[in-house]
């Protein structure tokens, strides 16, 4: 499997929910909008993700030294995403 990427991703965290999290717990998000509105507030988290793939990739020769131009890619399958628990 290959190494985890960092991500960081946006989250909405009911109030109640929040203020009864762990210090530990607390540590994991940066609050963006502590008042979203009067039950949530928006914030940030870090985690790993590991996504497995099959990715397509065309390519056409540039010059006669062997340069190569990206014609096109795309995402074939994907076959597995995993993360860490927030």
């Amino acid at each position: 499997m290959a190494e985890a990427s960092e991500v960081l991703v946006d989250v909405f965290l009911f109030e109640g929910n929040y203020y009864s999290l762990s210090n530990e717990k607390l540590e994991q998000y940066s609050i963006c909008d502590g008042n979203w509105n009067e039950h949530y507030i928006w914030a940030q988290s870090e985690i790993n993700i590991n996504i497995e793939a099959t990715i397509e990739v065309n390519f056409e020769e540039k010059d006669s030294i062997g340069g190569l131009d990206l014609l096109s890619s795309r995402v074939d399958s994907i076959d597995d995403i995993s993360q860490q628990e927030i």
